[in-house]
């Protein structure tokens, strides 16, 4: 049962040199494409944008599957390419760059009991996947538990940075270490060019949709504010 669990559209502007980072909320409920047994689009349901990879055999079916429904969500931007991992490769990254320190924003008490609000921890192995996937169950949960992400995501970006400066075959060895995890339509070259960029270009601050958080009849859903989105939209893409 595959799910989208973590969204992020990475929007490179090759003549800055930036990239913008826009998070998906995976309860984000809106227009999900469908696939039927032959492996087609059979239609539309609304629901949460996580259940769009679902669809399909967990592979590339469902990486572009999940990519329909995230253009689909951001009126048609462009999204070229997919790099989809399972969670099993963070541990694996964490761990390639050193271990990755963030201060906390708040209590998690449990994942241990130095978790507290304003310490410094240096993550490592299952910490690092434990600490991006932990949840309550809380209606707003799925919020506090992507600020983690958004924490871990510029932490990981600056250790990354300055490892790949002391080891120039860094990226080939995260390609080679993330391999078993990943399903892509990316080459080789390409990813190698984007690896590059990153270490280059200007990481700027994570922007996501503000919106209505609400119960449903069994799971949280997020309906994202139509200028919010859009304003996303045209930061990310349009804005120069």
């Amino acid at each position: 049962y595959n799910q989208a669990d973590f969204l992020a559209v990475l929007v490179f502007d090759h003549d800055k040199k930036t990239v913008t980072p826009l998070q998906i909320n995976r309860e984000t409920m809106c227009s999900v494409p469908w696939l039927s047994v032959n492996g087609l689009v059979g239609g539309h349901t609304i629901e949460q944008i996580t259940l769009s990879h679902t669809y399909g055999s967990g592979g590339k079916d469902s990486c572009e599957n999940t990519v329909q429904a995230v253009r689909d969500l951001l009126v048609q931007a462009p999204v070229d390419h997919y790099l989809a991992f399972t969670m099993d490769a963070v541990p694996v990254i964490n761990d390639l760059v050193g271990g990755v320190t963030v201060t906390l924003e708040d209590d998690i008490p449990a994942l241990g009991e130095e978790y507290v609000k304003g310490a410094t921890v240096t993550l490592r192995g299952q910490n690092a996947l434990r600490f991006v996937r932990y949840r309550e169950m809380n209606l707003d949960s799925n919020m506090i538990r992507m600020t983690h992400q958004r924490l871990y995501l510029a932490a990981f970006t600056e250790t990354a940075k300055a490892a790949a400066k002391k080891n120039e075959d860094l990226a080939t060895q995260a390609f080679k270490a993330i391999d078993p995890f990943l399903t892509t339509n990316l080459s080789v070259n390409q990813i190698s060019e984007i690896i590059s960029d990153l270490a280059e270009y200007e990481i700027l601050p994570v922007i996501t949709p503000e919106g209505e958080l609400k119960m449903g009849e069994r799971f949280a859903e997020f309906y994202p504010e139509e200028a919010s989105l859009w304003n996303c939209v045209y930061t990310a893409f349009c804005k120069k």
